[in-house]
């Protein structure tokens, strides 16, 4: 009888893990990722444009250049989660050769993944007790009266609302390509044909309006018991949002990715083995109209 994990057993348990979170959307797939030492504050600053030069018939006129710098700052979150295995489940796993606990771990790092899913769209939970804004507060609303009346699910609506939200984020000065975002019951609309004989929605919307990427989430009420990446709409049923992906316009700053860690000895108080599961970030917009979201899209 053993009382200490081995070092077999404690890396199949890390292997299954990251197997698990693969299943998922990864949440580095929707934002630029800046590593950042551990800290309860971030602070960033972004370089103001100037007036443009002066003219002149004998070149006496001039703008002096001043660097105009503005900072930002948002606070830090740690999200963790602490587990037990007890010590039976150990040693029936290791008679029957199975992985140790591998199916509590990896919904703990799906949860975990969505939970910062929600942090960059949405972001903090009305439960926790930092205060941080996602790209949906921080961003643009880029909603009007063109998107308003063309109604999701008709046909030929979704490329009119990818030529608004290209055209906003055009004459704000961002360079395609953007990624659309959106939530997921706005998928059928945009894979729908744009017409008898034509192409779908999303193959016109790539070349036309030069968005390379189309990611879709879950919308929802997040509860204790589940995360949702995207809350309900404002009015109607779905949000989007296009932007450019790049750090200049918004990043996920944190320390690292999810971090597993297991402890090797037993506990003998509790007669269980423990471990932890722990992430610290948060979102740093830095121009917000880089990021143009629709929040009441409706879908009839």
């Amino acid at each position: 009888m053993s009382y200490i994990l081995t070092a077999e057993e404690i890396i199949a348990i890390n292997t299954k893990a990251d197997m698990y979170v693969g299943l998922t959307v990864p949440y580095p797939t929707i934002a630029p990722i800046r590593t950042m030492p551990p800290a309860y504050k971030t602070e960033w600053y972004t370089l103001e444009r100037f007036e443009v030069p002066r003219g002149s018939i004998d070149g006496a006129d001039y703008v002096e250049v001043a660097t105009a710098r503005t900072k930002g700052n948002a606070d830090t979150i740690i999200y963790r989660y602490k587990f037990s295995i007890p010590y039976n489940d150990v040693d029936i796993a290791r008679r029957h050769g199975i992985p140790i606990w591998s199916e509590n771990i990896g919904v703990a790092m799906e949860n975990m993944n969505d939970t910062i899913l929600h942090l960059i769209l949405e972001g903090t939970h009305t439960w926790d007790p930092v205060a941080i804004n996602g790209i949906r507060a921080g961003g643009t609303d880029g909603s009007d009266a063109t998107t308003d009346g063309a109604a999701w699910d008709t046909v030929t609506s979704p490329f009119v609302h990818a030529g608004v939200h290209w055209q906003q984020l055009n004459t704000a000065g961002f360079k395609a390509p953007f990624t659309w975002l959106m939530s997921s019951n706005l998928g059928k609309g945009i894979r729908a044909k744009y017409g008898a004989g034509d192409p779908d929605h999303m193959s016109l919307i790539t070349k036309a309006y030069e968005v390379n990427e189309f990611i879709f989430l879950p919308i929802g009420t997040s509860i204790r018991s589940r995360s949702y990446p995207i809350a309900p709409a404002t009015a109607d049923d779905g949000v989007t949002f296009m932007y450019k992906k790049d750090p200049s316009v918004f990043r996920l700053a944190q320390t690292g990715p999810p971090k597993l860690k297991i402890i090797p000895e037993l506990n003998e108080e509790k007669w269980a083995f423990e471990g932890y599961i722990s992430w610290q970030g948060t979102v740093e917009v830095i121009q917000a109209t880089g990021i143009q979201y629709n929040p009441e899209t409706d879908l009839a």
